[in-house]
């Protein structure tokens, strides 16, 4: 199990396919604050877009601001800061 701090918070990542619904690649749990991820994409190309989509979820949730949001406009926005910012992040 690996580890990300956002904004100060600690996020457990976690590679269980069991959490997810179906045609879900990965999904951000605010209350166990983990982020789980499809097993099948340790080392797939996609693996990176996932966790960082999920990040901004977390990043919207422990700001306090994905209450402000309708669940269509924070998934939205998500995809839109993944697909701005995934050519500029590189993770380990």
């Amino acid at each position: 199990m690996k580890h990300i701090t956002i904004l100060g918070q600690k996020l457990r990542i976690c590679y269980d396919d069991s959490a997810l619904k179906k045609d879900e690649l990965g999904m951000f749990d605010s209350t166990g604050m983990t982020i789980h991820i499809l097993e099948c994409l340790k080392g797939h190309p996609l693996h990176d877009s996932v966790l960082l989509h999920e990040l901004v979820h977390a990043a919207l949730h422990i700001s306090g601001n994905a209450h402000l949001l309708g669940d269509g406009v924070e998934e939205s926005l998500c995809m839109s800061l993944e697909y701005a910012l995934r050519p500029f992040i590189k993770f380990k």
